[in-house]
């Protein structure tokens, strides 16, 4: 199916979202996944905060694989960093040139 298809676009009732599950290579390199832990809580993102908590997370999430979307607590701290982003972008594109 990943040589046919990108992604898929789910069209339905938003509380009928499904998770999709990790990878066991993925979540088993605890490098790789110490990495990611540290990058979501640069963003300001909710989620776990340690590998125990994520490892916790995921056993939660395979008794109920719907998506259960969190609120952030404060959306508007993302838009520096959003913001940054595209202008790091922007400047790299134009010195291509």
């Amino acid at each position: 199916m990943a040589d046919l298809v990108d992604a898929f676009l789910y069209l339905g009732p938003q509380d009928l979202r499904l998770t999709e599950p990790m990878p066991a290579d993925i979540a088993l390199d605890a490098d790789y996944m110490t990495e990611w832990l540290r990058r979501i809580a640069l963003m300001g993102l909710p989620g776990p905060r340690t590998l125990k908590k994520f490892d916790q997370q995921i056993v939660a999430g395979d008794e109920n694989p719907i998506i259960v979307v969190h609120k952030l607590e404060n959306p508007k701290a993302l838009f520096p960093f959003i913001k940054q982003s595209c202008l790091d972008r922007r400047s790299k594109s134009n010195a291509t040139r």
